[in-house]
This record gives structure tokens, sequence and C-alpha cells, in this order.
């Protein structure tokens, strides 16, 4: 049932695949082999929409992918999970926010997201405000 819905949501996802260039950084390791049952669910369904992902996000995936997920939030939950991978892979600071956070989070992936947002728009706020500061 999941991949028969995947399929429905693949255009839907064509714009976060445009976000998520080629794959990993050059240089970056890579899941090998699926090896294990959780690897074959989630971490398989988002590199069959991105491509290839590092061993980090693959935890990542799995770390924030819930036991008891119902098939019918698992495209949503796909969903999310894409636009997590586009947005750690286009802003370091929100991929050190995400990787530091995830392990204790027990919230959903788009309040994730928004603390991650708030968090290093006011670091960034606070940092060029200290440098005009000191310039001015």
């Amino acid at each position: 049932m999941v991949k028969a819905a995947l399929g429905a949501v693949v255009g839907l996802l064509s714009s976060h695949r445009a976000a998520v260039p080629g794959g990993p950084p050059e240089g970056k390791g890579t899941m090998g082999e699926i090896t294990n049952l959780d690897d074959a669910s989630v971490v398989g369904d988002i590199r069959e929409l991105v491509g290839e992902v590092t061993e980090d996000e693959a935890a990542l995936m799995r770390t924030l992918t819930p036991a008891d997920l119902p098939e019918t939030a698992m495209v949503e939950h796909l969903a999310d999970l894409v636009d997590l991978l586009a947005t750690i892979r286009g802003d370091e600071a929100m991929a050190d926010y995400v990787y530091a956070i995830a392990p204790d989070w027990d919230g959903g992936i788009e309040m994730l997201l928004l603390g991650g947002r708030v968090t290093t728009a006011f670091a960034r706020y606070e940092l060029e405000h200290r440098v005009l500061a000191r310039v001015g």
C-alpha cells in the first residue's frame, strides 16, 4: 500500500527532489546495501525518492520515524523526511541543529524544522548585530 501511495506523490515530491541535488556531498560516505528491515522500510523509500543518503542521514531518518506509524500516515511522513533532508543538505546551521536535537525529539518533523529555522534565524540575527555594532 505504501509503495502504491508513493507512486501517486512522486510528482508532488519532484520539487523536493530538485532541492536535494545529486545526493550526499562528494567525499561523504553513503549507505551500503540494505541490511535490516528498518533500512528497508523508511531509508529504502527515501533512497528511491532522492538517491543515496549518508549513514548519518539514514540514522536520522530511522530516529525520526516512529515504530508505530500507521501505513496511512507513511506517505506524509516520507514527504516530511524529504523536506528535512533537502533543508539539512542546503543549510549547515540547520543540519547542526537537527542532528543535535533529533535524538531526543518526540514531536513532528515540521515542528523540528520550525524550531531549527527560528533558532538559526535568531543566531544569525545576533551575529549580524554584533558584527555591525563593532563596525559601526
